[in-house]
């Protein structure tokens, strides 16, 4: 259940945002090399994240119950990594555009290899484009209602798929009370206010 994995889910999460960070920066990093060979990928980036969710998680959930992925964290991970990596290269390969080509043919020329160009020289300048695209790694998949409620059974439950669903109201047994407890001090202050209006 949900209140048993907290810890999971956060951590879920922060893997989620580190996989899609790190996979997107190395993408757009490649698609803007193919982009200097006249290549342009990056349209058919925005076309898949424009792609419905239905599309993708069919086969998914066919994969995932082949290999017996399915009802565990990396079954997430997955699922929203393929809809959410496409936009994240597609956001990075603008922020990538600013970067002057000049930059990383000095360093070429000054011997540095194509890995080296992209951790010393692109990786720092591309700091202020990470913020947003980890922003949107975040909110994409916690806005993913379908795939969370497809790939999920009760071992792995995420927060987007409790909240609504009426086995939510057993989690939240405890919290009725402090509702109830809230509730009846807020009509006693009321009551006590009006009596003394009176």
């Amino acid at each position: 259940g949900y209140g048993d994995n907290r810890e999971l889910h956060r951590g879920d999460r922060l893997q989620r945002q580190m996989c899609i960070r790190d996979r997107g920066t190395m993408g757009a990093y490649g698609l803007r090399e193919l982009l200097k060979k006249g290549k342009n990928y990056g349209f058919w980036m925005l076309i898949i994240e424009m792609m419905p969710p239905i599309a993708v998680v069919l086969p998914l959930f066919i994969l995932f119950k082949y290999v017996h992925l399915l009802d565990t964290y990396p079954a997430l991970i997955l699922g929203n990594t393929v809809f959410v990596l496409p936009f994240a290269i597609w956001l990075l390969l603008g922020f990538l555009e600013d970067i002057p080509i000049p930059i990383e043919e000095a360093a070429l020329i000054d011997g540095c290899s194509k890995f080296q160009v992209f951790s010393h020289i692109i990786l720092p300048l591309l700091r202020s484009g990470l913020i947003p695209v980890a922003f949107f790694s975040f909110i994409l998949p916690w806005n993913e209602f379908l795939m969370a409620l497809v790939f999920s059974r009760t071992k792995v439950t995420p927060l987007t798929v409790v909240i609504p669903s009426p086995v939510s109201y057993t989690h939240l047994r405890d919290h009725e009370t402090v509702l109830d407890l809230v509730c009846r001090l807020l009509l006693e202050k009321k009551k006590k206010h009006n009596e003394d209006n009176e």
